[in-house]
C-alpha cells in the first residue's frame, strides 16, 4: 500500500485479503461495508452484487442491493441497479422499464 492510499482502499484491500488469504467472509464482508460507507467503488460493487445473487454469507436482498450499488459513483453502479430490476432480485419487483432506464443511463455515462 502507497503512503498516500486511502482509508476506503485500506479497508477494501484487507475484506479482500479476509476472503482470499484467510477465507473469512464475515470478516470481509465487515471491511466491505466500512469501505463502501467510505466512498469505495469497488466494495459498493461487490456488496451490491451479493445482496443481489445472495453470495458470500449475504442474504439475497434487493433493496440492499440497490442502496450499494447507489453508492459506486460510476456508471457500473447504475447498470447493476438495472440488473435487480430486470431479474426482480428478493424484495424488489421486476420492473423492465426501471431496468431500461438504468441500463440506458449506465450506457450513456459510460467514459470512452
Amino acid at each position: 500500500m502507497g503512503l498516500f492510499t486511502s482509508k476506503a482502499e485500506k479497508l477494501y484491500r484487507k475484506g479482500r485479503d479476509a476472503l482470499r488469504r484467510f477465507h473469512s467472509p464475515d470478516t470481509a464482508m465487515a471491511y466491505f461495508h466500512e469501505a463502501a460507507a467510505l466512498g469505495h467503488d469497488g466494495a459498493g460493487l461487490l456488496l451490491g452484487d451479493c445482496y443481489r445473487k445472495g453470495d458470500l454469507g449475504l442474504p439475497q436482498d434487493g433493496n440492499k442491493a440497490l442502496e450499494n450499488y447507489a453508492l459506486v459513483r460510476e456508471p457500473i453502479g447504475r447498470f447493476g441497479e438495472g440488473l435487480v430490476y430486470y431479474f426482480g432480485t428478493k424484495g424488489v419487483e421486476r420492473d423492465d422499464a426501471k431496468a431500461l432506464a438504468l441500463f440506458q443511463e449506465a450506457y450513456h455515462a459510460k467514459k470512452y
